[in-house]
């Protein structure tokens, strides 16, 4: 029913992919081709994205609208379903509840905004997750380099090929970059003023957690990318080296949006996602409570769909968001899994004895 309503008006925010694939190809054109990102630096969308958004210009606006969000709301049971491989099979079972209250969140992501980025980005980290799992780790860095090249706060999540063995982890980092490099550096080589789109700025929404944590100014500060990427790798590596592989996802995400100015409710489809990796692995119970979902679900999504009472307030909104975002990071650092996905010894790195934990 939920996924029937976003679909009855879907893919709001659809014109940006629409838009960002033609120019791709109108080399012709001054504010397309390479120079598609100094001319539309509001496209703050990777090439991957557009390149798979080619294939619905074809289609007429409204018909391309409905069939990507119908696509995009297939892909979150897809997404559950691979997340769920990264468990003993016996325990598989395990993702009914926290799949209940991650379903309605990704209709927000897939059938409602329509953001074909964010899809593909998260999606292709669990496909690495899954293939370095499977011991292939040059698949998964190309996944996940591909996940940065569809989204640029992906590129945080470059501390999990520290968990492929230390034989091929080189190999591995190289084609990761290479793959980075290939979708990105045409552009700035084409026209260096791409770079602005790096410093491209939004408004300072009142419900933010940033203005929670005391950072008013009315729009993005200029430190505040930086800053996301430099703490995500920073807290990606700090997890891999306690062995809690499974909360990266989870941790990446919650810097993003604790230092984010915007409060689209959209955005809570990644943070679920990672929420539901964790509680997955955190126990072997079948009916366990998936309390960092729930969490989640009610103090970053819900609330969005208040508008009367003292919740309706956007500081107060906001104050939920910081504090939900502040307690996953400190659960992310301490909470220790029942799960083990037993690795090979010949991975020559203390933490990767077990992948997620």
């Amino acid at each position: 029913m939920w996924t029937a309503v976003h679909l009855s008006s879907p893919a709001g925010s659809w014109h940006y992919f629409d838009t960002g694939a033609r120019l791709l190809l109108a080399t012709s054109n001054p504010l397309g081709g390479l120079h598609l990102y100094h001319s539309n630096p509001e496209l703050q969308i990777g090439p991957v994205t557009f390149l798979v958004a080619l294939p619905f210009t074809l289609l007429s606006a409204g018909s391309a609208k409905l069939i990507a969000a119908v696509v995009m709301s297939v892909i979150g049971l897809g997404l559950l379903a691979l997340a769920s491989t990264l468990l003993p099979a016996e325990s598989r079972s395990r993702i009914l509840w926290p799949g209940v209250l991650f379903i309605p969140v990704w209709e927000e992501l897939a059938g409602r905004a329509g953001h074909l980025d964010d899809v593909l980005a998260l999606t292709l980290t669990v496909g690495a997750l899954v293939a370095i799992q499977r011991k292939h780790g040059i698949a998964g860095a190309v996944l996940l380099a591909l996940a940065a090249d569809a989204k640029p706060w992906a590129l945080a999540f470059v501390p999990l090929l520290l968990v492929v063995p230390a034989t091929q982890r080189l190999r591995a980092l190289s084609s990761w970059s290479v793959t980075v490099a290939l979708a990105w550096l045409p552009f700035l080589f084409a026209d260096p003023r791409s770079v602005i789109a790096a410093s491209y700025r939004i408004q300072n929404a009142a419900g933010s957690a940033l203005r929670v944590l005391g950072v008013t100014d009315p729009s993005t500060p200029l430190w505040c990318r930086p800053a996301q990427l430099i703490l995500g790798v920073g807290l990606a590596w700090l997890l891999w080296r306690r062995g809690r592989v499974a909360a990266i996802v989870l941790a990446v995400i919650a810097v993003r949006l604790l230092l984010d100015p915007a409060t689209w409710s959209y955005y809570t489809a990644g943070l679920l996602l990672g929420t539901v990796l964790l509680d997955l692995c955190r126990t072997r119970q079948r009916r366990a409570v998936p309390w960092f979902t729930l969490g989640g679900f009610v103090c970053v999504f819900l609330p969005s769909y208040v508008h009367l009472g003292p919740l309706a307030a956007a500081p107060v909104q906001g104050i939920l968001r910081a504090g939900f975002l502040l307690a996953a990071l400190a659960g992310a650092y301490t909470v220790t899994s029942d799960i083990r996905l037993t690795m090979p010894a010949a991975l020559g790195a203390r933490p990767s004895q077990v992948l997620l934990r």
